[in-house]
């Protein structure tokens, strides 16, 4: 018998074990308390079609703490235009966002967020959370396209900037339940000097110096002054 055949045999059972494991759903690492990879999409669910009945909204950590107490609450912000681009107004979004700058975009004050642990990709962009310790979820539709458009030149690249409507819907983290819903109209606004005719124009890195089309983010001052009283204001137990 060959030597060491005990080992080749520990590790054939070890590999059946895992695997069976990862089959069942069971794994040391998925704990209560830490929400799976589909997370977002759960708290945070796709607007339901034409006539049909709106999907359930899920928590986001049912083990996580309860909205109350003294804010800071911490806040994560999660926009559906990783998910699937799903308008509120029927349809799919035909363009990625631009990004944001200093001026525009959904980041969060750093006084905002909890801990930091790597986030899924829906979440990316606004700072590393905790998921474990986040009270209230952000959840960004993009209710429909706007009519003004904007076209921004950098060194060479050709960006058409569109308007766009959001649709921000705050929830508890732990229970789902909605807390707050308010508008967003994204604005052309920028700090960069420019030429009068690209006075708007965030600042952008563009992949390609071909020209390509991009929805316009809302005023991050704006998007933060909706959600200052969810998150800072005292919540009673």
């Amino acid at each position: 018998m060959p030597r060491f055949w005990w080992l080749k045999a520990l590790l054939v059972v070890l590999f059946l074990a895992t695997a069976l494991a990862w089959r069942v759903g069971w794994w040391p690492f998925n704990a209560p308390g830490f929400p799976d990879a589909s997370a977002p999409q759960q708290v945070c669910p796709a607007p339901s079609a034409q006539g049909q009945p709106a999907p359930a909204a899920l928590p986001y950590n049912p083990a996580g703490p309860a909205y109350t107490g003294p804010g800071p609450h911490p806040i994560v912000v999660v926009d559906r235009v990783w998910v699937d681009r799903q308008l509120l107004a029927g349809g799919q979004l035909p363009y990625s966002q631009s990004g944001g700058d200093e001026l525009t975009g959904l980041h969060l004050p750093e006084q905002w967020r909890s801990a930091a642990l790597e986030n899924t990709p829906a979440e990316q962009g606004y700072g590393s959370q905790n998921r474990s310790e986040v009270q209230l979820v952000a959840c960004v539709y993009y209710a429909a396209l706007g009519a003004e458009e904007r076209m921004c030149k950098y060194y060479g690249s050709a960006v058409l900037l569109h308007s766009a409507t959001y649709t921000v819907v705050v929830r508890a983290a732990r229970t789902a339940r909605e807390v707050a819903t308010f508008d967003l109209a994204s604005r052309f606004v920028s700090t960069e000097r420019r030429e009068p005719e690209f006075i708007g124009c965030p600042k952008l890195n563009p992949p390609s110096s071909t020209r390509s089309d991009r929805t316009m983010p809302p005023v991050n001052a704006e998007f933060r002054d909706a959600l200052r009283p969810l998150v800072e204001q005292s919540r009673p137990g």
